[in-house]
């Protein structure tokens, strides 16, 4: 089925490209696509990245999923005559959540209630749009979504990239791209929503009005993707061990809207069970395990209480770009248990892969020792710096990203 709806899509999104209208195209996407399950289609996906479509034309392809996701879409109206009032009504996805069928306090149990909160907000935002309601209460609505940042990165870091161990790589290639712009758009209208309410009796544009609707859509379109496609992909091929290792790294970003997170029995073990690379654990007695430096001798637990207090988050990789060490506590930059061993590039999101791939080439050629970044992250401001390590003889080891908060940091005058 896969090959045969790949070939379908690809048609899809030429005739868009060719400047047709969109709504002429969902029309025929909805007749063929409307009895194929989402999976299929994201297979499809899949295939058109292995095929070489590129990503952008791929993502396109969200506007004609939104032809299945929304039902039978608008309703046609009659001849041209006073025009219809706006229907006060909001779709919310369907969810398989019966069919996933997960103890409380299992990790897809606490992705799901957080989409539920997600979308009794976007309702709540849809209505005040409805009712045009001041730039005040949809810029207090607005800063109320601002957890669901929380959520998206632990779907994208905790789901996302095992699904693409397990040889999906279609979430993470186009989904993960999709939420990084839900973020963006979520900051852009907060602020300007931010700057109309100090601003009383300024109008709001009927862009800005647009793009929170849009914004209102894409939000709901990921929560139907999340709960119908993503999550029951990966309650098929995880293994327990792969949620007992999820269930603790959420606590690393946090939770989203949730006051209460229940226990669920299948996390009820020991830490070092937890972990998904045996091969990188210290057995139980380190006491007398020492490790001999050209300037000094330091034993395993004075080793590890060292990198804890260091007040850096630090991330290492190998000379093969493979994830080898990090942080035990990574608040700006959290870290999921399941990247170690695995490949760098692939936990990052398709589009910044071509950056990170000429970061790592500038640091493994000696162009560069090391490259410094300043960005936001978790609301505080973030000093990022790789640096290439090497041996005595010059040969490339690995990469050090070191992350320091330097928001409380004097400016200087």
């Amino acid at each position: 089925m896969a090959t045969t709806a790949t070939g379908t899509l690809i048609g899809y999104l030429q005739r868009l490209n060719n400047g047709e209208p969109l709504e002429s195209v969902q029309k025929d996407f909805r007749a063929q696509f409307e009895t194929v399950p989402p999976e299929a289609i994201m297979e499809a996906e899949q295939e058109m990245l292995a095929a070489g479509v590129p990503l952008e034309r791929i993502q396109r392809l969200c506007d004609l999923h939104s032809a299945l996701f929304h039902g039978e879409g608008e309703p046609e109206q009659p001849a041209p005559q006073a025009p219809a009032p706006k229907q006060q009504s909001f779709v919310i996805p369907s969810s398989k959540s019966e069919d996933i069928n997960v103890p409380a306090g299992h990790p897809l149990d606490i992705l799901m209630k957080e989409n539920t909160e997600l979308m009794s907000r976007l309702q709540k935002l849809h209505n005040q749009l409805e009712q045009h309601a001041p730039a005040v209460e949809l810029a207090d609505t607005m800063q109320d979504l601002s957890p669901v940042s929380t959520h998206l990165a632990k779907k994208d870091e905790l789901v996302i990239v095992p699904l693409k161990h397990y040889g999906f790589p279609g979430p993470s290639d186009v989904m993960w791209n999709v939420d990084i712009e839900l973020r963006d758009e979520h900051h852009f209208l907060l602020h300007e929503l931010q700057k109309l309410a100090e601003n009383p009796d300024e109008t709001m544009s009927a862009y800005i009005n647009r793009r929170i609707e849009k914004y209102i859509e894409r939000a709901q379109e990921m929560v139907f993707k999340e709960n119908n496609v993503l999550y029951p992909m990966a309650k098929e091929h995880f293994t327990d061990q792969d949620w007992r290792s999820i269930k603790a790294d959420m606590p690393k970003f946090g939770y989203a809207w949730l006051r209460e997170i229940p226990a669920w029995p299948g996390e009820a073990l020991e830490p070092s069970q937890q972990s998904p690379l045996p091969e990188v654990q210290v057995g139980s007695d380190t006491t007398s395990v020492y490790i001999t430096l050209p300037t000094g001798r330091l034993s395993v637990p004075e080793i590890e209480g060292i990198l804890r207090t260091l007040p850096f988050e630090l991330t290492f990789i190998d000379a093969q770009d493979t994830n080898r060490y990090f942080s035990e506590d990574s608040k700006l930059f959290p870290r999921p248990l399941n990247a170690l061993g695995q490949n760098m590039l692939d936990c990052h999101p398709a589009n910044i892969l071509s950056k990170v791939k000429t970061v790592l080439t500038m640091l493994k050629s000696g162009e560069k020792d090391c490259i410094t970044l300043v960005m936001p992250k978790q609301g505080r401001k973030a000093l990022v710096r790789y640096m290439a390590v090497r041996s005595k003889g010059g040969t490339y080891l690995g990469t050090l990203e070191v992350v320091e908060d330097i928001t409380d940091y004097p400016t200087g005058e």
